[in-house]
């Protein structure tokens, strides 16, 4: 349909124009169109049946059927790598949260002297609740700040939350201190 669209720009039959990467091109005057140039033309063409939309031959193919390396593999392989949570920066905390058991749920009381108490954990930090609807927003719980993983779940433990559920309308005791 790219392909297509651009021959009817350009007056000329499809079949002198060629797609490469990100474009399609016409060799005999030179032309060439992005595809993101030619979409909205292409939109408005009737999509055609799969049996008319001829194939590349095997020897035209970039990509498929042929191996292409992993230009960092040894470094994965030998732990070298570095991922996104890898990442580091000076001063950065670690979170862990606990969360509700009951989604939509609100904070009550916190008790936080114990998870404050553990080694390397900073601070904690309430997070309010999702505002319906959902969809990419927080749902909600506490936070436990500290300089490591470790510290921040050791701390996260040791939390005493209780809840008010916003559906049950009761209290709910989401960790004891015990657990």
């Amino acid at each position: 349909m790219l392909v297509s669209a651009a021959a009817t720009q350009w007056s000329v039959p499809a079949s002198e124009c060629q797609t490469e990467p990100h474009e399609v091109v016409h060799r005999a005057s030179g032309r060439r169109l992005g595809y993101g140039a030619l979409v909205a033309a292409a939109a408005t063409l009737p999509v055609p049946k799969p049996g008319d939309v001829p194939f590349k031959p095997r020897s035209a193919w970039r990509y498929m059927g042929k191996d292409q390396p992993i230009y960092d593999l040894r470094d994965i392989v030998t732990g070298k790598a570095a991922f996104g949570m890898d990442a580091t920066q000076d001063g950065m905390l670690y979170a862990s949260i606990e969360h509700p058991p009951v989604l939509g749920s609100t904070v009550r009381s916190l008790d936080d002297k114990a998870a404050l108490a553990v080694p390397g954990v900073r601070q904690t930090a309430t997070i309010d609740p999702f505002k319906p609807p959902l969809l990419f927003q927080p749902l909600g719980g506490v936070a436990v700040l500290a300089d490591n993983t470790w510290a921040a779940m050791q701390g996260r433990k040791k939390l005493i939350v209780t809840g008010i559920s916003v559906r049950m309308r009761r209290s709910t005791r989401w960790r004891s201190g015990n657990s």
